[in-house]
């Protein structure tokens, strides 16, 4: 069996994943290993495309947050009796804490998105090594009946 060497740790729909066991391959049920790879490929694309989807409505949730704590900001009266010059209004934003939560999530996001979107990429060259694997497989199968076949033929029956 070949094995992963490290270990993630990944929660899909509050369901922790093994990615571990996701990728391994059993060399003795090669026939099983191609009939899973499709699904498992699929599952985690559409996990991918999920978590895509959440990471993008979080950025526009940061981005309507920013702009709505930027025009609270320009409401503001500086010391001087004047309206916050529009750096000073940038700078209340980023302390903002709604902004700062927001960008967090926001950053959860990607950060699965992109450990989704590897799995995914891993699962393709994981199809292309079943492939190969495959390949090598049905090569030393032909090697062990050619060799069959050049036994004489006297020599391949069984005394009884």
């Amino acid at each position: 069996m070949l094995r992963i060497d490290f270990d993630v740790e990944l929660t899909i729909n509050d369901k922790p994943v093994n990615v571990r066991e996701m990728l391994d391959v059993n060399q003795d049920d090669l026939s099983n290993e191609f009939a899973a790879q499709a699904s498992r490929y699929a599952y985690v694309a559409v996990m991918a495309a999920q978590a895509e989807w959440a990471m993008n409505e979080a950025k526009d949730a940061v981005k309507q947050e920013e702009a709505t704590a930027f025009m609270e900001a320009k409401k503001l009266v500086g010391d001087n009796g004047k309206t916050i010059t529009d750096g000073q209004a940038e700078q209340m934003v980023k302390i903002d804490e709604v902004c700062v939560e927001l960008h967090q999530k926001q950053n959860e996001a990607e950060y699965k998105f992109k450990v989704l979107q590897a799995l995914a990429k891993s699962f393709e060259q994981r199809a292309d090594m079943l492939q190969s694997l495959g390949a090598k497989a049905r090569a030393e199968y032909d090697m062990t009946a050619m060799k069959m076949s050049e036994i004489p033929s006297s020599r391949k029956t069984v005394a009884r």
